[in-house]
């Protein structure tokens, strides 16, 4: 099984997790002996027939969603009824489909995502392509390595340094306008100017300022994801991001040797989401963090 994840598309995940639930539930019913569970909370009181009906269509949307399938498997209307009706005979029937079906799905899904995937990285790759002419037809500025800027307002003379943090508020978006991060309002974020989660383009693109500016930045692909599709990030995508830096601060020093989240080893603090000095992460949505 081990193989068919080398995708890692959300649908994966989840049918995974339904699969290993459904083979590791227990046969028999809890001890006596187990702790008591709190007190539940007094009922709320029960929903209207049109609330009861919303509320379930919007259960079956955010199913969906969080899955992302139609974009993981381009799915068609026809597609999306044929899977509506699976999941209507699961919740009426007790059948299953026995494992050479389920491993003959996984296979045709695999293959399926991945064709999408592919499919969908030479689409952002040659609209990356037009976009960046067009850039160049408008005289936009470049670096050596790709990274297409536009300094709105320089900020300070000291610009951002790669050993620090930069509170920031930005919204990235694609070539077509799509939002895929953000800050809300007057929110704002510590992010790292260089680490290795962030992405090449935001590194660079951070430090052509200093503390007040505010930069726009096209990242190419080689400078961000790549052929990865992250999230709602396709696979070859360009990034746009419009990023306000209020603030800089150096970064706090490494923990000392063998003290880093409590001695626990790199490995697990990555599974933990930790980073090496114990703190979480940087990271959202889209954000300039890496998965």
């Amino acid at each position: 099984m081990s193989k068919l994840l080398r995708y890692s598309a959300p649908w994966a995940a989840a049918l995974l997790a339904v699969t290993a639930s459904a083979q590791n539930s227990p046969t028999t019913a809890p001890s006596a002996s187990s702790a008591a569970a709190p007190a539940a909370a007094a009922p709320a009181a029960p929903p209207s027939p049109e609330q009861e009906k919303e509320f379930l269509t919007n259960f079956g949307f955010y199913l969906a969603k969080q899955a992302r399938l139609k974009e993981e498997l381009a799915l068609t209307n026809a597609d999306i009824d044929l899977i509506a009706a699976g999941m209507k005979l699961s919740l009426v029937s007790n059948d299953t489909p026995d494992a050479t079906k389920m491993q003959a799905m996984m296979t045709y899904l695999q293959t399926r995502a991945e064709t999408t995937q592919k499919a969908a990285g030479a689409k952002q790759a040659a609209d990356s392509a037009a976009f960046f002419a067009d850039l160049d037809k408008k005289g936009v500025k470049k670096t050596s390595d790709g990274l297409y800027y536009e300094i709105i307002t320089p900020g300070a003379s000291t610009k951002a340094a790669p050993n620090q943090i930069a509170t920031v508020s930005y919204t990235g978006k694609l070539i077509d306008g799509t939002v895929f991060d953000k800050t809300d309002n007057k929110e704002t974020r510590d992010l790292p100017v260089k680490d290795d989660g962030i992405i090449k383009g935001w590194t660079e693109g951070v430090q052509l300022i200093g503390k007040g500016g505010e930069v726009k930045l096209y990242i190419p692909a080689a400078l961000a994801f790549e052929d990865k599709g992250v999230g709602p990030i396709p696979p070859n995508a360009t990034l746009i991001f419009d990023i306000t830096v209020t603030d800089l601060k150096d970064a706090p020093p490494p923990a000392p040797a063998g003290a880093s989240g409590g001695g626990l080893s790199p490995e697990l603090l990555k599974q933990l989401g930790l980073s090496p000095n114990g703190a979480p992460p940087a990271s959202g949505g889209g954000s300039p963090a890496k998965p």
